[in-house]
């Protein structure tokens, strides 16, 4: 196996899962890729996308001008912070 591990930071791995090609539907990563991720710096990271997730913009929401769009927006975000909450739950049951 040749693998080439790369320093990466919290700073890099939130700019990688928060950015728009990685969920794309077209996207390369696999699901290991993605769980690699995680586990770079698995007690910073999901401090890192609580902290930064309400900053970036849902491609399912890029146009929100109406307040119909604007509502599918906070529904969407109301969204991750669930998944968030729940992880946040599932990890305290992994390490506590």
């Amino acid at each position: 196996m040749n693998e080439k591990y790369a320093l990466m930071t919290p700073f890099t791995i939130i700019q990688k899962l928060l950015g728009p090609y990685m969920f794309s539907p077209n996207a390369r990563e696999t699901l290991n890729d993605k769980m690699e991720l995680y586990f770079h710096d698995y007690s910073f990271v999901p401090l890192f996308v609580q902290e930064n997730y309400l900053k970036t913009t849902p491609s399912l929401a890029r146009k929100a001008d109406t307040p119909h769009e604007k509502l599918k927006l906070l529904r969407l975000m109301e969204r991750a912070a669930s998944s968030l909450s729940d992880s946040d739950i599932v990890d305290s049951l992994i390490h506590g």
